[in-house]
């Protein structure tokens, strides 16, 4: 809602409010060999016991699906609400201010049904006889009162309703965070060059984000099999201080139509990573109308969130990865969580481009920009296999993070957010766009044709911890991937009310890991992919509008590319190509 208080002076408020919820299964309580079997267990089957008997083994390892404690039910609710409000107004000759202020609150709520208590697991697991010929828990021989119930896990069925009590129940975790943010800025001209006005914007801001998450008692100290998470608060104060400015250099001379020099400069001061200043300065070159060149130099700044310093350490099972040491697979558990000692990444950007538009094909635009960004101390989460692959390199920084058992077993793997990184990257953007009056080939032909390509180069990608370098430049899967060519084109034709679209969507090739050869997986490149999407519309009415689409017309399947671990090969193994299908949509708009 706005209101003119003055005609120079206007008010606004704007309300937003959402709810969502939402239901999903995830899998059993399963064990992937994780079951130490003892040569005492009271359910251990006679022919097994005399197995390890002639075998002289101790103990035996043992997997389960262990369906009787049910499929783990997950269920999320999400409440968001904004308030914000403020006021524009204008004063002098061409000056203009804003003020204004907004609230966020929002919850989130997660509750895990048939979950599984580890600890209590752990217990049940080691049945042993009493003296007095009853199976108990062995837990339970020096503490009669602990509750434990002695799991059998010999054969489907054999786990009682009073162990399944015992070790399931529901984990809960509820969220709130709050933020509030107060701003004012003005804008106007500062006076003049001899190229014309400078043209300067100012503003101050203050911001203050806190979380506030509350989790179940097993919650916080990680006690369940899946999603644990921990009790944690957190908060953080930002005031910030900017200033813009665009200078001209220079207007209608001989040696250019145009010259600005942009100018920009922020000081930040977070309460919990210090104070530091960000700036650029960017140069806009225009020969004449058909040629123009540009180029920016900045230095770039992102402090850590609230979830990356303060979010509690929380648990995972179920994550497979391949121990190069041995190169088999181990189930583990991961451990994630937030990092207080985190710093802000620091980048630099460099770019420089050129802006064409012939004047022999003056309905042809064309541009071609070069970019270089080096991004210090930047904050990732490696996954689990990255953290096992780079500790084998030897870097010490993920060794860190990596627990084996006293069998040299890896049993949990730390994947933290940190600091560690360096990232590098460079290449260039490409757009192009031709319009084409069909009335220009036959006066009787309607309509306007309209060609558009918008596609990047990147020449590499590198990420590097100090100790190793990886170039993920060309690779299809990981957490900075991507193909060296990705691209977007479309034909679209208008004549009045008719409007028609073709969108091709372009996948370069690329390879499943850029440091893996023939011996290490089977299949490791990948043929670029190009999809391809129709729309029509139609504008019935200047009120209704009519249309149609088919996405991904061809139908065309994603590759299989291995998910997580070269273990399992998926459709979902790449975030780059369409898991879904030929999709078709036909719908109405209609505009009061």
């Amino acid at each position: 809602m706005t209101y003119d208080i003055t005609p120079d002076i206007e008010a606004r408020i704007d309300l937003l409010a959402s709810r969502s919820r939402g239901e999903s299964t995830n899998n059993f309580n399963y064990n992937n060999g994780d079951i130490t079997v003892r040569r005492d267990n009271a359910y251990l089957p006679a022919n097994i016991l005399a197995l390890m008997v002639a075998n002289n083994l101790q103990t035996i390892s043992v997997g389960r699906l262990n369906p009787e404690t049910g499929i783990n039910y997950n269920t999320s609710k999400n409440h968001y609400y904004r308030l914000a409000g403020g006021l524009t107004g204008s004063f002098l000759d061409g000056w203009t201010w804003d003020v204004g202020a907004n609230y966020t609150y929002a919850l989130a709520e997660n509750y895990g049904e048939d979950n599984r208590i580890q600890a209590n697991w752990a217990l049940a697991l080691d049945p042993v006889r009493a003296p007095d010929g009853r199976i108990v828990c062995r837990s339970t021989l020096t503490n009669p009162n602990n509750g434990c119930q002695p799991a059998n896990i010999f054969g489907e069925g054999a786990l009682s309703q009073a162990v399944v009590d015992y070790v399931t129940g529901t984990s809960f975790q509820r969220a709130f965070s709050r933020s509030i943010n107060v701003n004012a800025n003005v804008t106007g001209e500062l006076g003049a060059t001899w190229a014309g006005p400078i043209k300067v914007a100012s503003g101050v801001e203050f911001r203050k984000d806190s979380t506030n998450q509350k989790s179940d008692p097993i919650s916080d100290i990680n006690g369940w099999r899946q999603g644990t998470f921990a009790s944690y608060r957190g908060e953080v104060k930002v005031w910030e201080v900017y200033g813009e400015a665009s200078l001209p250099l220079a207007r209608d001379a001989a040696f250019a139509e145009s010259i600005d020099l942009d100018l920009a400069a922020r000081f930040v001061d977070y309460s919990t990573s210090g104070s530091t200043d960000v700036w650029k300065a960017g140069l806009n070159w225009a020969f004449n109308r058909h040629v123009r060149l540009r180029s920016t130099y900045s230095k770039d700044f992102r402090a850590p969130k609230l979830d990356d310093l303060f979010s509690a350490s929380s648990l995972r099972a179920g994550t497979t990865v391949i121990d190069p040491t041995t190169n088999r697979t181990a189930n583990i558990n991961t451990l994630a969580g937030g990092n207080p000692d985190l710093k802000p990444e620091v980048a630099h950007t460099f770019t420089a481009g050129v802006v064409l538009q012939p004047s022999f094909a003056p309905r042809l635009q064309f541009s071609a920009d070069y970019f270089d960004i080096e991004l210090k101390d930047a904050i990732t989460v490696p996954s689990a296999q990255q953290v096992v692959d780079r500790c084998f390199a030897g870097d010490q920084t993920f060794c860190a993070g990596v627990t084996r058992d006293a069998s040299g077993q890896i049993t949990q793997v730390q994947v933290t957010s940190f600091n560690t990184q360096v990232l590098k990257t460079r290449g260039f953007d490409f757009e192009g766009s031709y319009s084409l009056p069909l009335d220009s080939f036959q006066d009787t032909w309607g309509g306007d044709l309209t060609f558009r390509v918008v596609a990047t180069y990147v020449d590499r990608l590198l990420t590097s911890t100090g100790e190793t370098t990886v170039d993920t430049a060309g690779q299809l899967q990981g957490g900075f991937a991507t193909p060296h060519w990705r691209g977007v084109g479309t034909i679209m034709y208008a004549n009045g009310p008719l409007n028609l679209r073709a969108l091709f969507n372009y996948v370069g090739s690329g390879k499943y890991d850029n440091n893996y050869g023939p011996l290490d997986i089977s299949k490791n490149d990948y043929p670029a992919y190009l999809y391809t999407d129709l729309t029509a519309q139609y504008d019935v009415t200047e009120s209704t509008q009519v249309y149609a689409k088919v996405e991904n017309l061809f139908d065309k399947d994603p590759p299989l590319i291995a998910n997580g671990t070269i273990t399992i090969a998926s459709s979902s193994g790449s975030n780059f190509y369409d898991l879904r299908g030929r999709f078709f949509g036909f719908g109405v708009r209609y505009r009061w």
